[in-house]
Formats: structure tokens, sequence, C-alpha cells
């Protein structure tokens, strides 16, 4: 069996030859598991599901590849963009080269004896095109944009091929409606939990960032000035965003395009970055372009008015360097695969989260070289638009006007969930929004009145017994903690657990695209596994209260809200133990340490339980071959240290430890030695 490549760009993974005349992408893990969700759940009984990937992650491959792992049934792919067809039916011809594949879009007509038809949503919504099509001869659909599916012309299609119930004839139970997208929902508030089932799969861009499978993106909030308040808005195919034309209108003027211009130029042009920049219009692009050459950098505007030629050329002189900022309107959101692309300049504000996903996709891809993606994001001026406007913060469930200062945006949500953490219910959406930048996050332990807030709220809090946390971005999550350490301890400290021993890790329930709530279980170095999915947050939670009593019956009395160890002050071994491990350790003004007991072990099981992979060491692509073990050298000395031995010690976190162990018990030798008396 093949080995899973470990590579410098998703688009150039390894190629594994099939065939004489045939070459396959080697599918990533995340892939492969999205397959076997989709038949687990099709086994099951699951008709209609929704797969949930993040622009860059290749939701066409796994459709190129769904129908063998269903037994090669006639497939229909339907997408909602003409122009991305040809794309889509390369990636299908050359996944499956043995199965006919055609198009049926406009004047071209998929025909017979074809087994996979990729087709536009506009063509085959029409009733002619639709009645050349027997249901029982395609009993598998893809759907592309899913979050388009309440739209008429789609619910028309599915109810033709019958996977929908109408008009008195019953869905059908021998096929599969899979809907793909890159958002969790619909901007115009209408659930697709009107199509779909569940919610089969899902990777988060924070998860495939955290995996290493696309670059982190690092932001900044800039000042932009424009007058959204009186910008319309408008819902096409289930998408709300601003009237193009108002807006182009309110932001395309000197002052604030000279606003994005110097915004770029001290962030990202002053790294040399390959930019790309989003603007509202094409005379909205011209300006800005027109305005970037002056001010010294090369640029171009390219948009769907130029001749291809000319298009074609621009974008290869972007590619060999030659330009530094390219500027469109919307036309690069799809289709093209620039890896270099090192900055997004989001010099148009938009209310869409699919719109604003797509064009981050444009940055995230890795490539030699490049270490991160720098977004910038320019605020204007809408009170009546504030809780609606897409960011690169609200993308990750921060506050709308956080700043990230440059800081990369998965990290700083970590640092939010661990202060979340200390506290005894979490963050509520109060405290949330009055932090505004990552320095405000330490401020918090002594600005805000802990006592008054109530992250879980008491309607959930009187159905469980266990101390859930509400997170920064509404995901209620309880850290689970190593086994408990056997008897008879001396001193009180801990031992190892055994190598193959539940490490612990965490529960959460999120809601999902549905408008569903998931339990999921997130252990060391990896993304969370679905448990289970529930139409009702109280009914998710008294699932997972279950599974914590089933699974974790040893550790209960470290799981008890009520437990009255959790209100001791923290020890001096657990404070020690949070400085080995990195982790900020919060106080007051006066410097004075406010942890208690349970909020420290907290800290410090989540540190251990969810620690990233760190730069330049082993990837989380090839996180299923497990790190070497501490040895028992290691183990004795770290005793001897007196420091405490996680489960699951790693040779190299030993190491790391007992390093830092030692360096804090070790004179310095520079220092001047104590004379003897005489």
């Amino acid at each position: 069996m093949a080995q899973t490549p470990v590579v410098t760009s998703h688009r150039t993974a390894i190629r594994a030859i099939t065939g004489v005349n045939s070459t396959r992408l080697i599918l990533w893990p995340y892939q492969r598991e999205a397959l076997e969700a989709i038949v687990r759940a099709q086994q099951r009984g699951v008709r209609r599901q929704l797969l949930v990937l993040p622009t860059g992650a290749g939701k066409t491959i796994i459709a190129a590849r769904l129908s063998e792992v269903l037994g090669d049934p006639p497939l229909l792919y339907c997408a909602h963009r003409h122009e991305l067809l040809d794309q889509t039916f390369g990636v299908f011809h050359n996944e499956r080269p043995d199965r006919p594949t055609a198009i049926e879009r406009g004047s071209e007509h998929a025909g017979s004896n074809v087994l996979t038809v990729v087709a536009s949503i506009q063509s085959l919504s029409r009733p002619s095109r639709l009645d050349s099509y027997r249901p029982e001869d395609w009993p598998v659909m893809v759907v592309d944009e899913a979050h388009r599916s309440a739209a008429a012309s789609y619910l028309d299609v599915f109810k033709h091929f019958r996977h929908l119930p109408h008009d008195g004839v019953e869905a059908r139970t021998d096929g599969l409606l899979l809907g793909t997208t890159g958002t969790a929902k619909r901007t115009d508030q209408v659930g697709l939990g009107l199509v779909y089932e569940e919610v089969c799969y899902t990777k988060t861009l924070r998860d495939m960032i955290e995996d290493r499978y696309l670059a982190p993106l690092r932001g900044y909030l800039l000042r932009g000035g424009a007058d959204l308040e009186n910008v319309r808005t408008q819902t096409e195919d289930g998408e709300r965003d601003f009237d193009p034309h108002a807006l182009a209108r309110a932001v395309n003027t000197p002052e604030r395009n000279r606003l994005v211009v110097d915004g770029t130029r001290h962030t990202a042009l002053a790294e040399a970055r390959p930019t790309l920049v989003f603007a509202a219009d094409v005379a909205h692009g011209a300006a800005l372009a027109e305005l970037f050459r002056k001010a010294g950098a090369s640029a171009a505007n390219v948009h769907g008015e130029m001749a291809p030629a000319a298009r074609r050329e621009i974008l290869d002189q972007f590619r060999r360097g030659q330009i530094q900022v390219l500027v469109n309107c919307l036309l690069l959101l799809e289709g093209i695969d620039i890896p270099q692309i090192a900055a997004i300049v989001m010099a148009r504000p938009t209310q869409s989260s699919l719109l604003y996903v797509q064009a981050l996709g444009r940055g995230t891809r890795l490539y030699p070289g490049k270490t991160d993606c720098m977004v910038l994001d320019f605020v204007d001026n809408s009170h009546k638009h504030a809780a609606s406007l897409v960011s690169l913060p609200t993308l990750f469930g921060l506050p709308p006007r956080f700043d990230l200062k440059g800081a990369p945006a998965h990290a700083i949500m970590r640092q939010f969930e661990d202060m979340a953490v200390t506290l005894d219910s979490g963050l509520d959406a109060e405290v949330v929004e009055k932090i505004r930048s990552p320095q405000d996050i330490p401020k918090m332990f002594y600005e805000v009145d802990l006592l008054k807030i109530a992250g879980v709220p008491p309607r959930l809090s009187r159905l469980t017994e266990f101390a859930w946390q509400r997170m920064p971005d509404g995901t209620f999550a309880i850290t689970i903690p190593r086994p408990r350490p056997a008897d008879g301890i001396e001193n009180g400290d801990l031992v190892l657990a055994p190598q193959d021993a539940d490490a612990g890790g965490s529960l959460e329930i999120v809601e999902n695209a549905l408008g569903h709530y998931e339990v999921r279980r997130r252990l060391a170095l990896g993304s969370a596994n679905k448990l289970a999915e529930h139409s009702h947050l109280e009914a998710a939670l008294t699932a997972a209260d279950s599974e914590i009593r089933e699974r974790y019956r040893d550790r209960l009395v470290l799981l008890s809200k009520r437990a009255g160890w959790r209100e001791q002050p923290a020890t001096d071994k657990q404070l020690r133990f949070l400085e080995i491990l990195g982790q900020p350790i919060p106080k007051d003004r006066q410097g004075t340490v406010v942890l208690r007991k349970g909020q420290a072990q907290l800290l410090i099981d989540r540190a251990l339980a969810l620690k990233p992979t760190k730069p330049g060491g082993s990837s989380a692509i090839d996180a299923s071959v497990p790190p070497e073990p501490a040895t028992a050298k290691q183990l004795r000395y770290l005793r001897i240290l007196r420091v405490p031995i996680p489960a699951r010690l790693s040779k190299k976190d030993a190491q790391r430890m007992i390093n830092k162990a030692k360096g804090a018990r070790t004179p310095d030798p520079r220092a001047p030695k104590a004379r003897g008396a005489h």
C-alpha cells in the first residue's frame, strides 16, 4: 500500500500510477476518512448527507472517488458555476479514466452510455433537461456549493431524482445525495436541514491549519472609513451580501483606496509578499491597481472583460514574481492555483462567509518557503451591518472588532480557549465582545468580575453534573483529564501511566451546518471525531454526559463540577508544570496567581491532550506513526527531578522536560561563588 507523502503543496501531491495510461492523486488521510464516513452513514440508512471541508481541501477529489466505494453506480455531479465544469470534468476523468464522463451544460448534452455526468444546475433544472434523465438510472448525486441547496432550482432537481419526497412520492431508499460545502451555514439563515439529514464529515479551516494541510492565517484589522450604513443587502441562491453596485459606490473613493494601498504597503509589501487584492467591482480594481503603481509597486488588475490571452499573461507574470500585486473583483475566487500567494487584501467588505472563505482559499495553499498567509481586513462604518460582516477574526469565532495585530488566528483562538478553561463555566458572549486584541486576553482576570460570568446558561447547567464550559466560539467543551494516578504514591508525586493508556483530551458539543448539535471526542494531536448528532442541544448534552459516565468512570470525581478539590489553591508543583509546558499563568494586577487547583489541572490536562505539533517537528500528516516512547532511564531521572510525568510521554518531550528541570536547578557557573567561613 502506498505511503501518504509529506509534501510542501497540497496540489503537488505525489501521483500514484494505477494503470498503464492512468495517474491518480494519492488521497490524504482526511480524504480517506471522509469517504469512509460517507459509507458508514449510508450503511446506517442516511441517504442525504452533507460534507463540510474548507476551500483547498480537495472536495472534488473525494467526489471523483465516491463511486468506487459505493460499488461504481452512475453518478451525477451538479455545480453552480458554468466555468468550473471543465475543471471538474478533468478531475473526474483523471481519477476515473475507466468511467465514461460527459458534461451537461448549455448546448452540450451528456448523451447515453455515460456513467458520470458533470452538470450545471442552471441547465439541469430545466424541465426539458430533467425529463431526459430517469431517476432510477441515477441513484447517486453530488452537489457542489451545497449551501445553496434550499434554492428552488436545486429542490426541483432533488425531487425529480426522488432524493426528496414530493406530491405523494416517497424519497428513494436506494440512493445517495451528497452535498459538499466549504461554509457552515447559509447567510440568509435558511437551514440546510430542509434537505440534508446529517453532516457525515467535517474538517474546519482551523483543523486543516493545525494539521498542517493549509498555511496559517495572520491577520490585521485596518481602517477603511467608508460608510456602509445605507448600502443595500440582497440574497441570491441562499447567500446574503451587499448589492455589488451600491457597495462599489461606497468603497471606491480616493480616500479609502489610499488607506487600502498604504495599509498594504506597510504590511504585506513590506515583507515582499505576493499579494492578491479583492475589489468591489472592475472599476474599483482598476483604481486600486493604478494607485498601487503610483506608490511604486508592480500591480495589475484582471477581470472577466479582458481577452483570455491577456489575462493568462498577467497571471503568468504574477506567478513568475514580475507582478507584486494582483487586483481582481470576484474573478479569482475559484479555479486558479497560485500557491505563492502569501497575502490576501479584502478591499471589499462582505457578509458572505462563503465568499470570504473562497477568497482566503487563494492564500492558504502550501508552497516552499511560505510560512503563512497575511490577511488584511478593512473596517468601515456600519452599525446596522456590524454583526453580519465577515472577517478573519469572526471566521475563527473571535469578536468582530478583534485585531489580531499580525498574530495567527488559530493560535489566538487557542489562547481564548485556554482562558475559558480556567473559568468555572467558560466565557459568555458579553465577555468575549470586550476583548479586542491579543493583549487584552490576560487582562480578563482582573478587569472582569469572574463570578458574574455564566458561560453555560443556567437552563443547561441544571441538566448536567459535570464541569462543561463555553468556548469563545460558542462550542461547549469539557477537558478529560488523564487517568488518575495509582494508589500509594509517595509525597503526592504522579506516576507514569502505561504507554497505551487513555491520555484524555476533550469532549465537545458543536452546532453544525444543519443546525444540529454534534458530540465530538478530540484526542491528542488529532482532529475531533463525531460520536453522535442530535437535533437539540439538550439532547446532545444528555448524550455527552452518558458518554462520560460510561467511558470515564475512573475520573468522574475529576469531572464533577461540585468536587471540593477544585476550589483549593493551585499547588507549586502544578505551577511549575505549567511553566514547563509553556502555559501562561493568569495573574492579577499585583502579580498574584489567580489559579485554583481545579483550574490549574484543567490547563495542564488541556495542554497535554491538545498540544499542537511544533514547527520543525513531525507533521500531523504522518501523525499515525506514534512517537518513540520515553526510555526507562528518562522516566527514572524525571522522578529524581520530581517532575510530574504525563501519560504517553515521548522520548523527545521527556528530554525537553529534563533539560528544563535541570536548567531550573543548576546554578549559573558565571555567578560568583559563596566564600566559606573562616
